[in-house]
């Protein structure tokens, strides 16, 4: 809209802001038994001739008081409070017929738009078209500052809510030849004492005040004074961010700032994180030091992030990454190592990150394990061996390492093994580790290397079949079997065992 349009549209809007009611008066006064009289001022007055006008004024109101007064008192009695806030603030109180009663600003952007006006005994509508007209010739609404509230305070629900209505429908047909979207928020007033008081404490309408209570009720990080001074506008992206239930019949323009996407995109690229690589990510819109930023929050297997983007010119105002975590790595090794078993040995392998937690599960054979680790100390904080029920299956109750010292307690130096390994198999239905080794020996007479294979039952340490091969010192080329050792069971040889991978 240019100057010249909202001149003209002001122009109307005042044409009728000040009601001339000199016929109506005079009419009283001649239906009187009063004799009042009419003075005709002249063009030019002499200070004598002045005082004879106030005089004569004075009389004139005395004589019209007691006819009109019936009227006057009816005219000034408040039925209902209306409020528009934009960053300009102000309450237009309303008789029983939606007659101005008073305009009241209650800022000084407030006082900015009345200006010289007059909206006094002028009708609501006309009130609202000269009252729009200067914020949109101000600049108070444009396609960056868009959103404009209307409150609606009185004794009658459905007066209240009738009258919402119809200022919500004026308002957006006056702003819908606009080169921008207008977001017209409204509300019922319920004013109780705390928001009046609130209200008159920073300077704003009760309106406006009712709606920060409820910023404030959703997310108790946000306080009256750091509020009060923000436009309709950047409240309302607040509202939009945080969800709060607040009525809105259009959406706030995102001209003036950049989205949420965005951020994340200008964080993700400050860390040098992948998407695909973060967990617990959250973006929201806050005030911070009399700016609306957005913070955003995520966490890879290591490191806590934290960013504070601007969110109108999307420059990092403040970051901060805190390395926490053992890593996804770590909590694997902590995890197989509790449970006795090493990387090649497992399938199916899973970790999931969140709450602090790193959750992961595997399968050794026909168990599947279920491991959670602590991510900040790295402990097990539960590990859950899981076998198909249908199978009858016991659980391994020792881990490999309780099974490579039951494999190795009757060697002399057992510290002297090499050529380690160890995997899980089965035994009919009994789970079993069998393990391989290499380890040097001295009979005194001859020297060589003994070749090892144990079957250990995984359910309590016991030795099920173990085979030695003795091989003689490297300058000999033979071999043989020296022994061939069996438990009790009817296990014969490594070979007799069921293995599965």
């Amino acid at each position: 809209m240019t100057n010249k349009q909202v001149e003209k549209r002001v122009k109307k809007a005042f044409s009728g802001a000040v009601p001339n009611t000199f016929e109506q008066i005079l009419g009283k006064c001649q239906n009187s038994e009063a004799d009042p009289k009419v003075i005709k001022m002249p063009k030019r007055a002499g200070y004598a001739f002045k005082k004879i006008i106030s005089v004569a004024a004075a009389l004139a109101i005395i004589l019209t008081a007691g006819f009109a007064g019936y009227g006057i008192a009816k005219f000034e009695t408040v039925d209902t409070v209306v409020s528009f806030d934009v960053n300009p603030s102000i309450e237009l109180e309303l008789s029983d017929d939606e007659k101005i009663v008073r305009a009241n600003a209650r800022n000084e952007d407030g006082e900015k738009i009345l200006g010289e006006m007059n909206l006094n005994g002028s009708d609501l509508s006309v009130a609202v078209n000269a009252i729009i007209g200067s914020m949109l010739r101000n600049g108070y609404l444009d396609e960056i500052s868009n959103a404009i509230l209307i409150s609606v305070d009185s004794n009658d629900a459905q007066k209240s809510a009738e009258l919402e209505k119809k200022l919500m429908d004026e308002i957006s047909m006056l702003l819908s030849g606009e080169s921008f979207d207008a977001a017209v928020l409204s509300q019922t007033v319920n004013a109780t004492k705390e928001i009046k008081e609130l209200a008159a404490k920073y300077g704003i309408t009760i309106g406006k005040a009712q709606l920060i209570q409820q910023i404030i009720d959703a997310d108790k990080k946000y306080t009256f004074k750091t509020l009060a001074p923000l436009t309709i506008t950047e409240l309302n992206r607040i509202i939009s961010g945080e969800k709060i239930n607040v009525s809105s019949n259009s959406e706030i323009s995102q001209k003036r700032y950049i989205s949420k996407s965005k951020a994340k995109e200008k964080a993700l690229k400050d860390a040098k994180v992948k998407e695909k690589n973060i967990y617990e990510y959250e973006c929201v819109m806050d005030y911070i030091n009399r700016k609306l930023v957005y913070v955003v929050t995520f966490k890879t297997d290591t490191t806590e992030y934290r960013y504070e983007i601007n969110a109108t010119s999307g420059k990092i105002v403040d970051s901060d990454a805190s390395k926490k975590y053992i890593g996804k790595e770590a909590a694997k090794a902590n995890a197989l190592e509790y449970a006795g078993a090493t990387a090649d040995q497992i399938t199916q392998y899973k970790c999931t990150f969140r709450n602090e937690l790193y959750e992961i599960t595997f399968c050794i054979g026909l168990v599947r394990y279920y491991v959670t680790v602590d991510a900040i100390l790295g402990e097990v904080v539960k590990s859950t061996p899981v076998v198909p029920a249908d199978l009858g299956i016991e659980v391994p109750r020792i881990n490999e390492a309780e099974a490579k010292k039951a494999a190795t307690q009757e060697l002399p130096h057992p510290e002297a093994i090499y050529d380690y390994s160890c995997v899980t198999g089965m035994n009919g239905k009994i789970p079993v580790y069998e393990i391989r080794f290499k380890v040097p020996y001295d009979t005194g007479n001859e020297k060589g290397i003994l070749d090892c294979c144990y079957i250990i039952n995984a359910l309590n340490g016991e030795q099920l079949g173990v085979e030695k091969t003795q091989i003689k010192a490297p300058d000999e080329e033979s071999s043989q079997i020296v022994s061939s050792e069996q438990s009790q069971s009817d296990v014969s040889s490594s070979t007799e065992t069921e293995i599965t991978n």
